[in-house]
């Protein structure tokens, strides 16, 4: 028989309890945010209008009705991914490979009530709330949240923690004091529909279980497979999976626990057939034979002794009585002895669910207390552990010390009585519920012993060295992050940027996309087959969006932009205070230095790898924190229509833009993958120059070709040296298009089907093509790429930097018609630095600018990546150029104020 299985399992459940809060907003911002939402909701009867956008969208009727209706309950699922599995245990319901966001289309999809719908809207909104916020949080903290930061070179470390707890208790004082109504008991006060979570996240038949626990299920299938005769205390111990993952994973152990019973069943047979055996000494001793009924293991078999030998006797004859059926008055069957204490048992160890739920709303409670605005920024006790985890403690003391006597006197009284009477009868006394508390009581021991040495003493020392760290490290950081905010944010902002949380790019974009993603759950789900949102801590996870993808739905939703930069935009009274500073998130992805992110972040080294691998080769990402430009997996623009929000284009793919799709994929950043013709140039689609997947006026996102060909017209500038002229403005229309225009920003990347991708525009009455020979581009490769480029007149080689010469420290401006909307541009290059920018609408409140880096290769080629994306759209670009001389247009520069930088 297994010995100690419970007292592992609850040991290991314990060692998951140690509250750690890991929010990007706390969870009380993400109440006030779902009691915003609630009541823009019921302003608009059902319609939610978004922020600085001029869009509103309509929830569906039963989900208006739900939130309307059950407010507790929609607070508590604004909270609730955070409550899950433990409060602040939150990687099976945040992390990457958890698939959280298609967790909570689960969840949704298992609502029974109105109040379980609630619930399940408020944890998509808080997925919403918790991929703007990460991005902005993550800005400060240097990276996603871990205990083993690249400050400490992937050692634990509470570094990274600290930052995390001081940036979201700032932006939670912040907005009380903006607001301290919004704070007050009756706004946080929540209740969590308990038996909606028992079946949902601690059963392994759920579907939302199935998701969170995947990895740390299949860890423990493994190590079970390995040793399936092991005791469960030592499968447990060899697990290499979280804290949190051995509470989700307490229901399986449970179930082993339970299987031990079976086992304990089998001893008691085992340990009868014995003393039945002469030839074993005690069977020698205590001689049993069959009594009148000639059946050896019935209550009359006979025996050489009793009183002699009163353990024995009353061992073997306790077991066999155990074992026997029993009947009532009528000679019905009634469940053995055995069974019916196992049962009781059961019902005892399925405590654990209503107990742990009962803690999660204790400690739910306490973290969303009524602020005060005094609160430090972790203010949770040492002391407070025990108290709020009184259910767990209580639960773990009545199965580590049951009452025997009573337990049997309370369900088997006849029983009882016969057994004591046969005992009686032969003079021994031996105590009967001795007997069986050695049978039962080794799978129950010692949990009381495992809760306060495994959780009490180790989560209290936790907490106590965190709230130590945040306490010396508060003033300073908070400091830090004012000034930074502060230097980034407008210039013209009267006060801080945080007086004016309310009022920013982050709060704004934070609602506006929970309301598209509560009237659309597509909006954040990823789409079949492809990458989309995946994470809730990591940055970037806005550009992975349905609104961020989509170039018809971006400024609707993300009115601000949708870098970094555009979370600390603030629109006061109808008028834009546009972030002054370029601001981005790091680029999570190792290439050879633990405790550095690379510079050159690209598809090659931003590969999802786990810790492990990264500790064995530096190289991948731990988060994919990254935009999709850099991703070696695929994401796409589906074309939704949701009402309200500005129309898909006509045809599938137009107006969307897309991430990266990896080499020999078809291209599928469009709505309809891998189907795409030659483009129609920018005279159809209205100006500058157009790359198109099909034929058509609305030709997708065109490209910086006419911008600068539309430089060599009456805004040409003049140039910086007599030797920086360009060598041909058209090589370096050939050099950008493919970038920006074909396959770029928007409209299905991947070759077109004829292994061609034309682009043409005029200027000066001159024209450039670009044509890609590329194997790829006809094989469905690397998006938008193209080969070796032909100008308008003479061809040379590539392998010569006056092009980059040339264009080092120029700026480009122009107007370009995209999607139908003609706007200004701006591109600039930096060539010393191997950077060009983007930037549209340069000088308007929708400034969003994108950088690339480019390198050259030995055949002449460029390769482009974006680094700092502003819409998240673009993807990398592979490009050769010819050098000559120019017969046609000659353009200048002016030398820019300052090199272009990232």
């Amino acid at each position: 028989m297994r010995k100690g299985t419970l007292f592992a399992a609850v040991s290991a459940v314990s060692v998951a309890l140690t509250p750690v809060p890991v929010h990007a907003f706390s969870t009380r911002v993400h109440v006030a945010i779902a009691n915003a939402v609630r009541r823009a909701a019921l302003d608009g009867g059902g319609r939610i209008a978004l922020r600085a956008s001029p869009y509103a969208v309509d929830l569906p009727e039963q989900d208006f009705a739900a939130i309307r209706d059950y407010p507790l309950a929609f607070r508590a699922g604004a909270i609730g991914p955070d409550n899950k599995v433990f409060p602040g245990m939150t990687d099976p319901s945040h992390a990457i490979g958890r698939r959280p966001y298609e967790q909570f289309e689960a969840l949704y999809r298992a609502a029974a009530t109105s109040e379980e719908r609630a619930y399940a809207l408020g944890c998509f909104l808080h997925g919403a709330t918790d991929a703007v916020a990460h991005h902005f949080v993550n800005y400060f903290s240097g990276e996603t949240f871990t205990l083993n930061p690249i400050t400490s070179d992937r050692s634990f470390s509470l570094d990274n923690v600290v930052r995390h707890i001081v940036v979201e208790s700032l932006i939670q004082r912040s907005l009380f004091e903006a607001a301290p109504e919004d704070f007050d008991q009756g706004s946080l006060l929540h209740a969590i529909p308990n038996g909606f979570l028992l079946r949902t996240y601690l059963d392994p038949s759920s579907e939302v279980w199935q998701m969170a626990a995947e990895e740390a299920f299949a860890t423990f299938e493994d190590a079970r497979a390995q040793a399936p005769d092991a005791p469960l205390p030592a499968v447990v111990a060899g697990l290499d999976i979280g804290p949190a993952d051995h509470l989700l994973l307490a229901p399986i152990y449970l179930d082993e626990i339970d299987a031990s019973v079976e086992e304990a069943r089998a001893t008691i047979e085992a340990r009868i057939a014995e003393l039945q055996d002469p030839g074993t000494p005690d069977g020698a001793t205590l001689g049993v034979i069959p009594g009148a009924d000639g059946v050896l293991g019935t209550k009359d078999d006979g025996t050489a002794c009793a009183a002699s030998c009163p353990d024995l006797y009353a061992t073997y004859f306790v077991y066999v009585g155990l074992l026997a059926p029993r009947y009532d008055a009528m000679q019905n069957e009634l469940p053995s002895a055995f069974d019916k204490i196992a049962d009781k048992l059961r019902d005892d160890l399925a405590a654990f669910g209503p107990a742990y739920v009962q803690t999660v709303g204790n400690l739910s409670a306490r973290l969303n207390a009524p602020l005060g605005g005094m609160e430090a920024a972790f203010d949770l006790e040492p002391w407070e552990v025990e108290v709020l985890a009184a259910p767990l403690f209580d639960w773990a003391d009545g199965i580590a010390t049951v009452d025997y006597d009573t337990l049997l006197v309370a369900i088997l009284p006849d029983w009882v009585i016969e057994m004591q009477m046969l005992l009686q009868q032969v003079g021994v006394d031996v105590q009967l519920s001795g007997i069986v508390e050695a049978v039962f009581q080794p799978l129950l021991t010692p949990i009381e012993q495992a809760i306060r040495e495994q959780f009490v003493e180790p989560a209290t020392a936790f907490v106590m060295d965190l709230a130590d760290a945040v306490a010396s490290q508060q003033a300073q950081i908070e400091a830090e992050v004012r000034a930074v905010a502060d230097a980034v944010a407008a210039e013209d902002l009267p006060g801080s940027y945080f007086d004016h949380l309310l009022a920013s790019g982050l709060y704004t974009h934070a609602f506006d996309l929970t309301a598209v993603t509560l009237a659309d759950h597509r909006m954040i789900l990823p789409p079949d087959g492809l990458d989309g949102p995946a994470s809730f801590d990591a940055s970037f996870t806005p550009a992975w969006t349905q609104p961020g993808v989509c170039d018809y739905l971006r400024e609707a939703v993300f009115p601000f932009g949708i870098d970094a930069a555009a979370l600390f935009s603030v629109e006061i009274d109808g008028q834009r205070h546009p972030a002054r500073a370029p601001a981005q998130s790091p680029i999570e992805c190792h290439d050879g230095d633990l405790g550095a992110f690379t510079e050159a972040p690209s598809p090659a080294v931003c590969a999802l790898v786990a810790l492990e691998e990264l500790l064995d080769a530096p190289v991948g990402s731990i988060s994919r924190a990254y935009p999709p430009a850099v991703s070696p997996t695929s994401t796409a623009c589906l074309g939704l229509a949701v009402p309200g929000l500005p129309a898909p284009p006509d045809e599938p793919g137009e107006g969307t833009g897309g991430g990266s799709t990896t080499a020999g994929e078809e291209g599928s950043t469009g709505a309809a993958a891998g189907s795409t013709s030659a483009g129609v140039g920018a005279a159809e689609a209205g100006g500058g120059c157009g790359c198109s997947a099909r034929p058509g006026p609305k030709g997708t996102l065109g490209g910086v070709l006419g911008l600068l060909l539309a430089a060599a017209s009456p805004r040409r500038r003049r140039r910086r040296r007599p030797d920086g002229r360009l060598r041909r403005t058209a090589a370096i229309a050939a050099l950008v298009a493919p970038f920006a225009g074909c396959g770029g920003a928007a409209g299905p990347s991947g070759g077109a089907s004829d292994g061609t991708t034309t682009s043409t525009g005029t200027a000066s009455g001159t024209t450039a093509s670009t044509v890609a020979t590329d194997a790829s581009a006809s094989s469905g490769g690397s998006a938008g790429s193209s080969g070796p480029v032909s100008g308008t007149s003479g061809t040379t080689t590539g392998n010569d930097d006056g092009l980059l010469e040339a264009l080092d420290g120029t700026k480009w401006h122009g107007v370009f018609v995209r999607e139908g909307v003609e706007r200004a541009y701006e591109i600039a290059f930096d060539s010393e630095s191997m950077l060009w920018s983007e930037i549209r609408n340069p000088y308007g409140p929708a400034r969003l600018r994108e950088m690339r880096s480019f390198t050259r290769d030995e055949e002449g080629r460029f390769h482009t990546i974006v680094v700092s994306p502003g819409d998240g759209r673009s993807t990398p670009r592979t490009v050769g150029w010819t050098r000559g001389r120019s017969n046609s247009i000659r353009a200048r520069r002016a030398r820019s104020a300052s090199p272009v930088t990232a």
